[in-house]
């Protein structure tokens, strides 16, 4: 089974993301069970087993 890490910017080209809301999304992220690695610009956490990835574009 492949593993896939997803990592998200905290400044996303529509402005930057409030400290305080990046706080809030790294702890509902915690809260949801995800093992997350983070700091000022950049959240990292490993998908799970049932979480789906799919292009937008």
């Amino acid at each position: 089974m492949k593993k896939y890490k997803l990592t998200i910017d905290r400044f996303t080209g529509e402005g930057d993301i409030p400290k305080e809301n990046w706080k809030d999304l790294i702890s509902s992220l915690v809260l949801c069970g995800y093992e997350v690695y983070g700091d000022d610009e950049k959240i990292i956490f490993n998908l799970g087993c049932d979480d789906i990835v799919e292009e937008i574009s």
